[in-house]
């Protein structure tokens, strides 16, 4: 198992959200992966995972279901996307073709979250991958009010651009724990 974060960072990650570190225990076997159950190494490695909860699967879905509203607006109508979000027009001129590559990147996360749910041992890998989109989108919005190339909106932009960095990347560094950390 690959580790994405130092143990400062977990530290750092778990002290700014407590709310997830009260949460009960959900054994992997209870999300009704029946696939799971014939490999002992995997259950052993999963079950006692303090990650595994209610909370963390909730926001994963949370996450989902944000991914998908997005990623499917953005596919069904990318010229009402383009003029009715705050922001997106100030980024350049209008591309269809650029705004769907973007609702595949969203539909594409989309479908690894529901994989990560159904699957619970792809959470790990399919969480790192998200929070990498996520966080790397936000660090350009960052530098691009910074740089003053786009009016500073942060507030604007707080729901739907760092908010799910934040969500991804707290989950990534709970699901890349060892059962020694949790």
């Amino acid at each position: 198992m690959f580790r994405m974060a130092s143990a400062k960072e977990v530290t750092f990650v778990k002290a700014t959200s407590s709310i997830f570190t009260r949460c009960r225990s959900v054994p992997v076997y209870a999300w009704g992966d029946a696939t799971a159950a014939h490999s002992p190494k995997f259950m052993s490695f999963m079950n006692g995972r303090s990650n595994v909860s209610n909370v963390d699967r909730g926001c994963l879905l949370a996450l989902v279901v944000f991914t998908t509203a997005i990623g499917g607006f953005i596919l069904i109508s990318p010229a009402d996307f383009y003029t009715s979000v705050p922001g997106v027009a100030a980024a350049g001129p209008y591309d269809a073709h650029l705004i769907r590559d973007v609702g595949i990147a969203y539909m594409t996360l989309a479908l690894g979250g529901v994989l990560a749910l159904r699957h619970p041992a792809n959470a790990p890998v399919v969480t790192a991958l998200t929070a990498t989109y996520f966080v790397g989108h936000a660090i350009l919005h960052a530098v691009l009010e910074a740089s003053s190339v786009r009016p500073l909106n942060a507030m604007v932009e707080a729901p739907g651009i760092y908010l799910p960095a934040i969500v991804s990347i707290t989950l990534m560094v709970r699901f890349n724990r060892t059962p020694a950390e949790a």
